[in-house]
């Protein structure tokens, strides 16, 4: 022993064998699983303009230029700014509406349209209804007023406007050619400027 100490050998020494042990793998839970976030979409939706529940004017520059006689575009600037202004040309444009054939505006936009009861939104199609009921309503007015020129008002009656629409209109005549009957036709047409225009607003504008 002294000696096999003496030349570096050393007596060897038990030491622990390593054991082989089973360890448990733990599988990853699914709520620790990394998962594919889906793709969100955004669909880009324009706020549309709020429409007001009814217009304060239906007056325009368009309206002003077209209808009112007005060309100055400082004189269109002032009406349009001043409130009082717009008041007076909304009775003129209003007015405009009680005689035939009635103004027409572009049935492709909504249109605030005067009436008895204030301006009032109209769309293009409700507009297209209006003036496509009125025209029926425009040639009755037409006819009694040319049978009353051409029968009874001396200054126009023998005109060859007037001898033509005779000619043409005459011979389906009934019941007779008195002036009474011709005033009733008249009389027929102040009330169809009165009221038809009006009545078409109230029964296709307005409305959602």
């Amino acid at each position: 022993m002294a000696v096999s100490s003496f030349f570096g050998f050393r007596p060897q020494q038990n030491l622990p064998v390593p054991v082989a042990t089973e360890s448990a793998v733990i599988a990853p839970s699914p709520e620790s699983s990394p998962t594919a976030t889906p793709t969100v979409r955004r669909v880009f939706t324009p706020t549309p303009t709020p429409t007001p529940s009814k217009p304060t004017t239906s007056i325009t520059e368009e309206v002003l230029r077209k209808f009112l006689g007005q060309s100055e575009k400082a004189s269109i600037d002032r009406i349009l700014n001043d409130p009082s202004m717009l008041n007076t040309y909304e009775g003129m444009f209003y007015a405009k509406f009680k005689k035939f054939p009635i103004p027409r505006l572009d049935t492709k936009k909504t249109n605030a349209m005067p009436s008895k009861n204030g301006p009032v939104w109209c769309t293009g199609t409700q507009l297209a209804s209006v003036y496509s009921d009125i025209e029926k309503t425009e040639k009755e007015y037409l006819y009694n007023q040319m049978d009353y020129d051409c029968h009874y008002n001396r200054s126009k009656a023998e005109t060859k406007e007037c001898q033509d629409w005779r000619r043409d209109n005459d011979k389906n005549r009934t019941g007779g050619t008195s002036n009474d009957m011709f005033m009733r036709s008249i009389e027929k047409n102040a009330l169809l400027q009165r009221d038809a225009y009006d009545n078409l607003i109230e029964k296709y504008c307005g409305k959602k």
